[in-house]
């Protein structure tokens, strides 16, 4: 079972203690959706999760690379290549 993307939110926000400023407003997203089909602003969790994957490289370490990996395998798992 995968977890909702506020679960992930959380964690992510909890180890990245300065979050990048092109990251935070997918992070934001992240942490108000369920899911990747959850509406956000004019979006969808998984447009939050592709735009924070592509502004997430300077978030580094060992929780990082997991949770990276994580949402890649659900955008994966949900269509996206």
């Amino acid at each position: 079972m995968t977890r909702s993307l506020k679960v992930i939110g959380t964690e992510i926000r909890a180890d990245w203690r300065r979050v990048s400023e092109y990251a935070e407003e997918q992070l934001q997203g992240i942490e108000a959706c369920e899911n990747l089909s959850s509406r956000w602003l004019t979006g969808t969790g998984t447009d939050a999760v592709l735009g924070f994957l592509s502004n997430a490289h300077h978030w580094r370490g060992e929780t990082a690379r997991r949770i990276k990996s994580e949402l890649r395998a659900m955008l994966r798992a949900h269509g996206v290549r």
